[in-house]
């Protein structure tokens, strides 16, 4: 898994196709997985008493959460050899998107990486059936949820000449 390069969109769920109001992605995410996206960045919120995907301000776009993540499921049954990558930007619980995740069926299909040992390959998580990677940018550690910054290097924002970029924490 380490060593495979994914197509992933940031802020997957919002979308011109789903009429959010200035959207960051033509497609809503059915679409986007179709055309061969592997990787998906979506942003939690409670709000009016649910759980929601949106962008910051949910009055300018979003989907219950459940509904979402049954979409990723509903793609990941209809394409048994396929990985979706799942990095949650969450304003929620982790024991709140655990709960989404089995809601939706998503849970059944996660892998849950123990730290230390190596990530295996693709053809090991479609044999196990497990073939759904999740990462937390608040750190993970809720059933199967991986720390994002323990496994990835993120380029800096404030990176403004090529000499800005490096490959270090």
């Amino acid at each position: 898994l380490d060593a495979v390069a994914f197509v992933g969109t940031h802020n997957s769920m919002s979308s011109a196709e789903l009429g959010w109001y200035i959207p960051n992605q033509n497609d809503a995410v059915p679409t986007q997985l179709a055309a061969g996206v592997r990787a998906l960045n979506l942003d939690t919120h409670a709000w009016e008493d649910d759980l929601w995907l949106c962008h910051g301000f949910c009055e300018l776009g979003s989907q219950p959460l459940v509904e979402g993540l049954a979409e990723i499921t509903d793609f990941l049954e209809a394409s048994p050899r396929e990985v979706v990558i799942i990095t949650f930007q969450d304003g929620i619980s982790g024991e709140q998107t655990r709960d989404a995740l089995a809601e939706s069926g998503l849970a059944a299909l996660a892998h849950a990486h123990s730290t230390g040992q190596p990530w295996p390959t693709l053809q090991a998580l479609i044999d196990s059936g497990q073939r759904v990677v999740i990462f937390s940018a608040s750190g993970g550690g809720v059933d199967g949820h991986h720390s994002q910054w323990e496994h990835w290097i993120d380029v800096p924002y404030s990176a403004q000449t090529v000499d800005d970029f490096a490959c270090t924490d």
